[in-house]
């Protein structure tokens, strides 16, 4: 215990260190920071929230003050671009799933910050694993600090409601173990489940229906880019085009037989359509057939007795689910984070910057990180536990709805989080240990350039976003015509040129990276 105390003194000090070195540079006087990312969009409550947050964070950078701009994540890729077009100083910026990275690094929109961390913030390397930390790098610099979080993908699972498998004696670890053992999913896993179906529907149980199960294609296959996937384990590292699979073929051709024979709720499409936009309240409604997250819901949809028992718990009694994953090894994703802080290029200050960023990641000022992401104690949220809190206004994830409320994702770590009534209890200790014992994917590290291709792959995304989820949801009265033409379709968009040059560049990053 008195080594664990003089190490953690000597950290401090550390960054305390670091902390006035900085100052004396970059605070004289007034500085302020701008920092834009994505969310829910401002909120009635932001500008309170966010003057407190300055307050505090004055005591730790005095003279620097941040200008927050929260934009909604529907309109932030189209919002960055035309903010780098003008040159619009901005010190600190979101980047992810929406914002192609690597054409961004060309562009020159990010600023390297290997010297940066060094100088002013060294220990951002301790706070992260430094896997995790290198899924930034092009070319062998470091243009952006993750958002660390669960590093694991997300594994596809099948969810049955509790008194299903109650009634009907279900072998979950059975069927669990079958499922384990398959590398994909093939033909014979739909008719297995199928059994389950039948008899769902032959005891009055299948209400609305069970979801389409589209999750299920992904098993054993880590994706690169558009439809091109390379086989999760082994050593082939031929790019394969899932739409062209056995395992592709063989689920469309079920899902479509599961809708005619009305398993699958007869208009799946519209209903997924309207709801996308919906919160997890709304999708207990009765009325929607829930396909997020790799679940795939074997459901039993609750009544209208039991719909407004959930409305007036707030949803604290929901339906629970026995959850039966499709692979017992989970695997880090390979390539960039999908959240991840930067320096713009027109940064007027990015040692104060990259300062702010450590600060954001240290367990050290979490208070002022949970402040910046949960807003003030008894207004936007109630103590429940010294790391444990309740959100008063939204259960999951908050919306522009909210008077207050960020997404943890989006801002730094979130391993100094409050953890949430939507949180299983030890939350961060738990996702901490799967990322602990989750295993590198065999292609981590490789991160496509997409800029000679991006038109092609842009066309690409276009055809797939018509006829995707019409194949997928089993719909169609003719599935074969239609996924005829989509193939013909993704062909004529270009699929040749984008496998050759994304096989090309695989084989050249494999030659250099595997020994």
């Amino acid at each position: 215990m008195v080594s664990a105390i003089l190490v953690s003194c000597a950290l401090c000090a550390l960054f305390a260190g670091c902390a006035q070195k900085s100052t004396s540079l970059e605070t004289k006087g007034k500085n302020e920071l701008k920092w834009v990312f994505c969310g829910p969009g401002e909120q009635k409550d932001s500008r309170m929230v966010w003057t407190e947050f300055n307050e505090q964070l004055d005591k730790i950078m005095p003279g620097v003050s941040v200008d927050f701009e929260c934009i909604r994540a529907t309109e932030y890729a189209d919002r960055w671009q035309l903010m780098m077009s003008a040159n619009e100083p901005i010190d600190i910026a979101w980047t992810g799933y929406s914002v192609p990275f690597v054409d961004e690094v060309k562009k020159g929109a990010y600023m390297p910050l290997d010297e940066l961390i060094d100088k002013y913030a060294p220990e951002l390397r301790s706070v992260m694993p430094e896997t995790v930390l290198n899924r930034e790098r092009i070319n062998g610099k470091l243009y952006a600090v993750p958002n660390y979080q669960m590093e694991i993908s997300w594994s596809p699972r099948y969810s049955f409601a509790l008194d299903l498998v109650e009634k009907y004696n279900i072998d979950v670890e059975g069927l669990e173990k079958y499922l384990q053992a398959k590398e994909t999913i093939t033909e014979d896993v739909y008719h297995e489940i199928e059994k389950y179906l039948i008899a769902f529907k032959k005891g009055g149980d299948m209400r609305l229906g069970v979801c389409p199960m589209f999750q299920t294609i992904n098993k054993g296959f880590f994706k690169i880019a558009s439809v091109f996937n390379v086989k999760a384990t082994g050593d082939d590292y031929t790019l394969i085009d899932i739409t062209t699979t056995p395992e592709y073929k063989a689920y469309i051709k079920s899902m479509a037989d599961w809708y005619q024979k009305g398993y699958i709720r007869k208009d799946i499409l519209t209903a997924y359509t309207a709801n996308l936009a919906k919160t997890e309240q709304d999708t207990t409604d009765g009325g929607y057939c829930f396909m997020g997250n790799g679940d795939v819901l074997f459901d039993r949809r609750p009544s209208k007795e039991e719909l407004d028992d959930m409305k007036a718990n707030n949803y604290k009694n929901k339906v629970p689910y026995y959850h039966i994953p499709l692979q017992s090894q989970r695997y880090i994703d390979s390539g960039v984070s999908s959240t991840a802080n930067t320096i713009p290029r027109t940064s007027k200050n990015p040692k104060a910057a990259i300062r702010l960023i450590s600060i954001m990641n240290s367990a050290e000022y979490k208070d002022l990180y949970n402040l910046l992401i949960w807003g003030i104690e008894g207004t936007h949220y109630k103590k429940i536990r010294e790391n444990r809190i309740e959100t008063l206004d939204y259960i999951n994830q908050p919306t522009s709805d909210a008077p207050y409320g960020l997404w943890k994702w989006a801002m730094g770590n979130t391993f100094n989080s409050y953890e949430t009534q939507s949180d299983r209890e030890n939350y961060n200790d738990y996702i901490l240990e799967l990322n602990k014992t989750s295993m590198q994917q065999r292609i981590a590290g490789f991160i496509p350039d997409t800029d000679p291709i991006k038109n092609e792959i842009t066309q690409m995304n276009a055809v797939t976003e018509q006829y995707y989820m019409p194949l997928a949801s089993g719909a169609l009265a003719d599935y074969e015509a239609t996924y005829q033409e989509y193939l013909s379709k993704l062909k004529i968009a270009g699929a040749e040129k984008v496998r050759e040059e994304l096989q090309n560049q695989l084989d050249k990053w494999v030659a250099e990276n595997k020994r």
